[in-house]
């Protein structure tokens, strides 16, 4: 019995994505891409290889308990059987079959490897009722820490920083969805033949649309990756019939190309420019420049989007949040706050934002801000005083509000069908 398309495309992409340190999202694209799947098994390649990248240190740890050699597993062979793993245990596949699968699966990356697949698989089947089971106290709110880990696939040490970052509905919410596929949705951006639709989470969507500037101003965009919320915020403006100065810096190469494609294909009048925000003396146009609005999307752990990138949570260390360590996330997010500060006009706003929903990174890293020495020339702004909300269209307007913090700031928190976590909070100069 030869096994299915949709797995194959999903170890391809497994293997891809190891050897060549790309996200997997990335490597399933370009190989459905050159492939002819069908529809069935591109769903079924994505949700494995997604499923089983986010769950990967607690996969292998249980599949190398049960091997007598566990340093012996080829990477291949690993690859294999933390997909068969994953689909035993978190999806609704008979078991028979997933073991099936699983063992022609590793036949096909390694055919004297299949009786060890096959006793590895049927001694890890009963854990599947020990998942069930564990959810199922998560429900009843009777749950341990050994429960949300094995529901969540989470790593412990960033499952307790999660715990003291979030209410404890929020953080159970988000456990209990960290394996499940994230929600799409989609942004309109431009206008007639030249109109397309991006997808972008709604959360995403709204710290966009809540930075627009008013009509005549200008606003720099520090860290700004592809340029999607650059695109929103421009398609506003120029659906009001309004005009500002769109100026955006971006170090990485391949991301400001995107970003200047897209603009270019849009019709949009945006100034982009390859540089570290820290840098921008680097960039004689940007030299002493200040700007009535200033959005900071810094570089931060993504705990508010490991559904879209499940390498995050197994990728991640401790010592990345440590502020005390200069090379962490959280030191990089204290000195882009602190460069994109001396940017802001006198009167003007300073947005800063993340994809993360670690206090640390969000109402700490600002409060830290406001201690500081650069923090004293500003004061927090309620985002309901932001340029943005009150264009907000009727139904996004509700999320913000519904997602409003006591500091004025937006805040989400991912939930099984509801969108990422992202945090914005504004601050003026007085």
């Amino acid at each position: 019995m030869g096994v299915s398309a949709g797995r194959l495309l999903a170890l391809a992409a497994l293997g891809e994505a190891r050897r060549s340190g790309r996200w997997v999202r990335d490597a399933l694209r370009r190989l459905a891409e050159r492939s002819d799947e069908s529809p069935e098994d591109r769903a079924l390649a994505w949700r494995l290889a997604m499923g089983a990248t986010a769950a990967k240190g607690l996969l292998e740890e249980r599949l190398r308990g049960l091997a007598r050699r566990a340093g012996s597993i080829q990477p291949q062979v690993m690859d294999a059987l933390t997909l068969s793993a994953f689909e035993l245990l978190y999806l609704k596949t008979p078991i028979p079959v997933a073991v099936s699968e699983g063992v022609e699966l590793v036949r096909s990356a390694a055919p004297r490897a299949t009786g060890f697949a096959n006793a590895i698989l049927r001694k890890l089947a009963p854990l599947r009722d020990e998942v069930h089971a564990a959810r199922e106290r998560m429900d009843e709110d009777t749950d341990t820490e050994d429960d949300v880990a094995l529901v969540s696939g989470l790593p412990r040490w960033l499952l307790g920083a999660l715990n003291r970052s979030l209410p404890r509905k929020d953080f159970k919410a988000l456990c209990s969805c960290s394996l499940e596929p994230a929600p799409s949705w989609e942004a309109k951006v431009g206008e007639g033949e030249r109109a397309t639709v991006l997808r972008s989470d709604l959360a995403a969507q709204a710290v966009a649309l809540l930075t627009v500037p008013p009509d005549g101003t200008s606003r720099l965009e520090m860290g700004m990756g592809r340029g999607t919320k650059t695109l929103i915020v421009a398609h506003a403006l120029a659906e009001a019939g309004e005009r500002a100065e769109l100026v955006g810096v971006e170090p990485d190469r391949r991301r400001l190309q995107l970003a200047r494609g897209a603009f270019a294909d849009l019709g949009y009048d945006v100034a982009a420019y390859q540089v570290d925000g820290r840098a921008l003396d680097e960039v004689p146009e940007l030299r002493d420049r200040t700007f009535d609005l200033v959005f900071v999307d810094v570089p931060c752990s993504g705990t508010g989007t490991m559904r879209r990138h499940p390498e995050t949570p197994w990728s991640l260390s401790s010592k990345s949040l440590d502020s005390l360590d200069p090379e962490s996330l959280v030191s990089l997010q204290s000195e882009l706050l602190a460069a994109a500060s001396r940017s802001v006009a006198k009167g003007g706003l300073l947005a800063y934002s993340t994809c993360s929903v670690l206090e640390r990174e969000n109402e700490g890293q600002v409060e830290r801000f406001l201690a500081s020495y650069a923090g004293r020339a500003f004061e927090s702004e309620d985002l309901r005083e932001a340029p943005g909300y009150g264009r907000l269209p009727r139904d996004v307007r509700a999320f913000v509000d519904a997602h409003r913090g006591p500091r004025g700031s937006f805040a989400t928190s991912p939930a099984p069908g509801a969108p990422d976590g992202h945090f914005l909070r504004f601050l003026r100069r007085t």
